[in-house]
C-alpha cells in the first residue's frame, strides 16, 4: 500500500486532536508513549557517543582546519542537541496520527509537479547522506524483518486498510531514518558529520530495535489487534506419485542411497522449505520473535484462527474460503494485503537469521555439492557418503542391521567425549590437529559401545549434514589463526560442545545473534587478533583457556552459559581494549613529538646555513653552530616559536659567534664577552651539556685566536671530538626514502591513496612466503615527513615506515587495505566462505545433470 499521507509541515499534527476513532486513537496514544521513551533513550545516548567521537577526531586531526570544523560541530552540538529528541518524536507522533488518511492523491500532485518542473543536479553530500539512511534502514529492516512485518499487519486493522509496507511504518527503520534526517537538520552541522551521527544512531539502535518491536506488538495484542496473528509458510500440495526412482527402491530394502534423504519424500520444484521440525520453548536470548524451532512438524505460531496458511497476494484457487473469516480489515491486512512476506521468513529462516538460507535449504545445497563430486569421481565423492559418513559414518557388511540412535544417545555420547583435551591426532604415524570428521569417528565409537549386539550405529541424515557443516565451518575458521597456535587449539577444544548446539538448535546456522555462535566468533577473534602475537598477553591467554575449559565442563545445553562466558569475556577485552587505546593514543602523541622536533632541527638548520655558508669559519665553531647550536635553536623554536624574542636572541647569538671566528675579526670587549660567554653556556647546558663543559666550550669560542696556546688547542681539540660524539636533541633516524627509480606511477598513486586515508586504517601485512598475513592499524602517518606509524590490536608500537615504501608493498601484495567485506566478523566471513563453497557445487550439480 501507498501508506499514510504525510503530515503537512504547516501545521503540526498530534494524535489529541486527530479525527481517528477513540478507542484506536487510545492505542496509538499508549504505542506513542512506548516508542517515545526508548527513542528518547537511544538518542540520547546517540548523541553523547557523538559528543565523544567528534571529540576524539577533533584530537586526531591531520589539519587544523579539520580540527577546527570538528570543534565547531562539537560546540553547535552541544547547543542545539535538545531539539533533536522533541522534533523526532514529534514527527513520529504525526505519522501516527495520519495513518487512516490516504496519501494517493497527495503522492498524485507531487509526481505531476516533479514532471512539471525542471532537472536539477543533486548535491553529491545530500546523495551520500541519503545512501547512508537507505542502506541503514536496509540493514535494520533485513535483521528484523518479521516483527516489522507483523506489526504492519496490526497497523492494516488500526488504519483499516491493507497491511502496511515496511517502508511506510510509521516506526519502520526507513521512516524512522527519515525522521531522524528531517531532526538532525535542525542540528546545523555538515552533512558529513550528520552521516556520523546516523551511523552511531544505528549502532544504538541494532542492539534495542527488535525488543522495541517486541514491546510494540504486545501492547498492541494486549488491546486485541489480530491477538492471535501467526505466520506459517504456503507449502504446495504434494505431487501425484510417480514410479518408485532406483534411490526410493533402495530406502525400501533398508539400504542407504547414494545422494538424498532417507528420512522426507522428494519435494516439489514449488515447494517452500520448511521451517521446522520440533517444538521447543523459544529461548531466552535476542531481542526480536523468532520463528519455530527447525526440527518441528507442528504448526507455526502465528497463524490466525481460520486463516489459510498463504501469504498475501496468494491465488484463493490455492485454498478453500474457511467458514467464520475475520472481518474485512483483518482480512485485507493479513490475507490480500501488498506487504510482501520477509525474505527470509519466505526462505524459511528465522527471524533472527536475516538474509541467511535455512537449514533445509543448506541440506539442498550439501546433497548438490555430493552430486557434483560424486559425478566428477566416477563414484563415491571424497566428500560424499563414504568419506564423511553420511550414511553410517562406518563401513558395514551387507545385511547388517542397522542402529539408529536417538537424539538424546547421540548427546551423552558427545557429553562423555567432551572433557578430552586431545587437540590432535596420530593419523598414520603423523600427528595432525584433531577435526569434526575424526570427532565423527569417535563419536560412532562411543555409539557402538552402547548399541545393542550385532547392529551398527549409524547416524541420522541431518545429523550427518550437521557434522559436514560445523566441519566445513571450523576448516575455515582455523584459516584465520595460526597453525599449531593458542587460538588454533582453542577452536579446536571448542569441537565437542558447538556440535552438540548444532544437532539440538539449527538456528545455530541461521541466527548471527544465537549466544554459541556469538561466542565461538569472540573465541576466535580474541584468538586471531590478540593471541595471534608471540609477545601475546599472559593474563588473555589464562582467561581464554579458562573460558574454554569451563565450557567444557560445564556445557550440558545451557545456552546461558554461553551468555554468562561471553559477557566475562566482552567485559576483559574493553578493559584490554581502553589500554590499547590509552598506549596507542601515547605512541600518537610521541610520534608528533618527534615531528614537531624534527622540522623545528630543520628550520634551524637552514637558518644556521645562511649565517655559515660562505664564511671560513674554524672547525671548531662551525661544528658548534651546526650541531649544539641548531639544537639550541630547535629547542627555542619548540617552545617559543620563530616569531619570538628567544628566537631573534638566539640567532643573533649564532650571528655573533660566526662573526668572532672570522680570520682578522675582532675579539670581543671585556663587557661583552662575560655576557656573551654566559648566554652560550646556558643554551648549551639546556640541549644536555653539562656545567664544566659548556663553560669550556662558551669560553673557547669567545677567546681571541691568537691568545688559545698548545695546550688550549689540545683542549679545543678534545672539546671538539665530545660534540661530535654528543648525541642530539631528538636524534631518532627518520625511515630511509626508496630510490628513486622504484617510485613507478602504480607506486605514486598509492602514495596519493594513502595520504587520503583515515587514522586508524587497517592493513594486512604478508609475513612469510606461505601467505600468512597479520593485521596492523595506520595509527598516524605525517603528510610532510612521509612517516607513517603502525600498531598492533593491543595498541604497542610495531614500527615507523616511509609512505613510499609502504606504497611499494602494496603494489606488490605484500600490503594491503582491510576491505569492508573483511571488517565482518571473522564467523560470518567463515559461513559465507562455507555458503558460496556450497553455492558454486549447487550450480556444478546443475551441469553435471544436464
Amino acid at each position: 500500500m501507498t501508506g499514510p499521507a504525510a503530515p503537512s509541515p504547516s501545521s503540526p499534527v498530534n494524535l489529541a486532536r486527530s479525527a481517528l476513532p477513540r478507542r484506536v486513537r487510545h492505542i496509538l496514544q499508549g504505542f506513542h508513549e512506548l516508542a517515545s521513551d526508548a527513542f528518547e533513550r537511544e538518542l540520547t545516548a546517540t548523541l553523547n557517543e557523538f559528543e565523544a567521537q567528534a571529540f576524539q577526531n577533533a584530537e586526531q586531526a591531520r589539519s587544523n582546519s579539520i580540527q577546527v570544523r570538528w570543534l565547531e560541530t562539537l560546540r553547535t552540538v552541544r547547543r542545539t542537541r535538545s531539539d533533536l529528541v522533541p522534533r523526532l518524536l514529534q514527527g513520529l507522533e504525526a505519522q501516527l496520527a495520519v495513518i487512516r488518511e490516504d496519501a494517493g492523491s497527495a503522492e498524485a500532485e507531487a509526481g505531476a509537479k516533479r514532471l512539471a518542473g525542471e532537472l536539477a543536479l543533486i548535491d553529491a553530500a545530500e546523495m551520500d547522506e541519503s545512501t547512508t539512511l537507505s542502506e541503514i534502514g536496509s540493514r535494520i529492516e533485513m535483521r528484523h524483518s518479521l516483527p516489522i512485518y507483523l506489526l504492519g499487519q496490526r497497523f492494516g486493522v488500526l488504519a483499516g486498510r491493507p497491511a502496511f509496507d515496511a517502508e511506510v511504518l510509521p516506526v519502520g527503520p526507513q521512516m524512522l531514518c527519515k525522521l531522524l534526517r528531517g531532526a538532525a537538520a535542525h542540528l546545523d552541522i555538515s552533512s558529513e558529520h550528520r552521516v556520523l551521527l546516523y551511523r552511531l544512531f544505528e549502532r544504538q539502535m541494532l542492539a534495542e530495535y527488535g525488543r522495541l518491536l517486541e514491546v510494540l506488538n504486545t501492547h498492541l495484542i494486549k488491546n486485541g489487534v489480530l491477538p492471535g496473528l501467526q505466520y506459517m509458510p504456503f507449502r504446495s500440495p504434494a505431487p501425484a506419485p510417480r514410479p518408485a526412482t532406483d534411490a526410493e527402491s533402495s530406502r525400501s530394502t533398508g539400504e542407504r542411497p547414494a545422494i538424498g534423504r532417507d528420512h522426507a519424500p522428494p519435494r516439489s520444484t514449488g515447494e517452500t522449505p520448511a521451517v521446522g521440525r520440533t517444538t521447543a520453548p523459544v529461548p531466552a536470548y535476542g531481542a526480536a520473535p523468532r520463528s519455530a524451532p527447525l526440527d518441528s512438524d507442528a504448526p507455526l505460531p502465528w497463524l490466525l484462527p481460520g486463516e489459510s496458511p498463504l501469504w498475501p497476494n496468494t491465488p484463493p484457487a490455492a485454498t478453500a474460503q474457511p467458514a467464520g473469516r475475520a472481518p474485512a480489515a483483518v482480512s485485507n491486512g493479513v490475507a490480500s494485503g501488498n506487504a510482501a512476506p520477509p525474505a527470509h521468513v519466505a526462505a524459511g529462516g528465522p527471524a533472527g537469521g536475516a538474509g541467511l538460507p535455512a537449514f533445509e535449504q543448506i541440506r539442498d545445497l550439501l546433497a548438490s555439492r555430493r552430486t557434483t563430486l560424486s559425478r566428477l569421481s566416477g563414484g563415491a565423492a571424497a566428500g560424499g557418503p563414504a568419506a564423511s559418513g553420511d550414511a553410517d559414518g562406518a563401513a558395514s557388511a551387507p545385511g547388517t542391521p542397522l542402529h539408529r540412535p536417538a537424539p538424546q544417545e547421540v548427546q551423552h555420547a558427545l557429553s562423555l567425549l567432551q572433557p578430552s583435551t586431545a587437540t590432535s591426532v596420530n593419523m598414520g604415524g603423523r600427528i595432525v590437529p584433531r577435526t569434526v570428521a575424526h570427532l565423527k569417528q569417535d563419536l560412532l565409537a562411543q555409539l557402538r559401545r552402547g548399541a545393542p549386539a550385532g547392529e551398527t550405529p549409524v547416524l541420522p541424515e541431518e545429523d550427518n549434514d550437521t557434522f559436514d557443516l560445523v566441519g566445513m565451518l571450523f576448516d575455515e575458521l582455523v584459516k584465520d589463526v595460526r597453525p599449531n597456535s593458542q587460538a588454533s587449539t582453542l577452536l579446536t577444544k571448542l569441537q565437542v560442545p558447538l556440535l552438540r548446539v548444532a544437532l539440538s538448535d539449527k538456528r545455530f546456522f541461521n541466527d548471527s545473534q544465537h549466544p554459541a555462535r556469538q561466542m565461538l566468533n569472540a573465541v576466535a577473534e580474541t584468538g586471531a587478533y590478540w593471541l595471534g602475537d608471540d609477545d601475546a598477553d599472559g593474563a588473555l591467554v589464562g582467561k581464554m583457556q579458562g573460558l574454554v575449559d569451563r565450557t567444557l565442563r560445564d556445557f550440558d545445553g545451557d545456552m546461558g552459559l554461553f551468555e554468562s562466558l561471553l559477557k566475562d569475556l566482552s567485559s576483559h577485552l574493553q578493559m584490554i581494549a581502553r589500554k590499547a587505546e590509552v598506549a596507542e593514543r601515547r605512541h600518537v602523541e610521541a610520534a608528533r613529538g618527534k615531528e614537531r622536533l624534527a622540522l623545528a632541527r630543520d628550520r634551524a638548520a637552514d637558518a644556521v646555513k645562511q649565517i655559515t655558508e660562505g664564511s671560513e669559519l674554524p672547525v671548531f665553531t662551525r661544528t658548534l653552530l651546526h650541531q649544539a647550536w641548531t639544537d639550541v635553536m630547535a629547542l627555542t623554536s619548540l617552545r617559543h616559536g620563530e616569531q619570538s624574542p628567544a628566537w631573534t636572541q638566539q640567532l643573533d647569538t649564532a650571528r655573533r659567534l660566526a662573526g668572532l671566528a672570522k680570520p682578522g675579526a675582532a675579539a670581543a670587549n671585556d663587557t661583552e664577552a662575560p655576557a656573551l660567554q654566559k648566554d652560550v653556556a646556558e643554551s648549551l647546558r639546556q640541549v644536555g651539556y653539562h656545567e664544566a663543559e659548556s663553560e669550556a666550550i662558551a669560553k673557547r669560542l669567545i677567546a681571541p685566536a691568537a691568545e688559545v696556546s698548545a695546550d688550549d688547542a689540545a683542549s679545543r681539540t678534545e672539546l671538539l671530538m665530545r660534540m661530535k660524539s654528543a648525541s642530539r636533541l631528538g636524534s631518532a633516524e627518520r625511515p630511509a626514502k626508496p630510490k628513486a627509480e622504484l617510485l613507478t606511477p602504480e607506486v605514486m598513486a598509492r602514495v596519493a591513496q594513502i595520504k587520503t586515508l583515515a587514522f586508524g586504517t587497517w592493513f594486512e601485512f604478508a609475513i612469510n612466503a606461505q601467505g600468512d598475513r597479520v593485521r596492523r592499524r595506520l595509527s598516524w602517518y605525517s603528510p610532510i615527513s612521509g612517516t607513517a606509524m603502525f600498531v598492533n590490536h593491543r595498541g604497542q608500537k610495531i614500527g615507523d615506515t616511509s609512505i613510499e615504501h609502504l606504497a611499494i608493498q602494496m603494489a606488490n601484495g605484500q600490503a594491503k587495505l582491510v576491505e569492508e567485506e573483511a571488517r565482518q566478523s571473522l564467523l560470518d566471513r567463515a559461513w559465507g566462505a562455507v555458503m558460496r563453497s556450497l553455492s558454486s557445487f549447487g550450480g556444478r550439480a546443475k551441469e553435471a545433470v544436464a
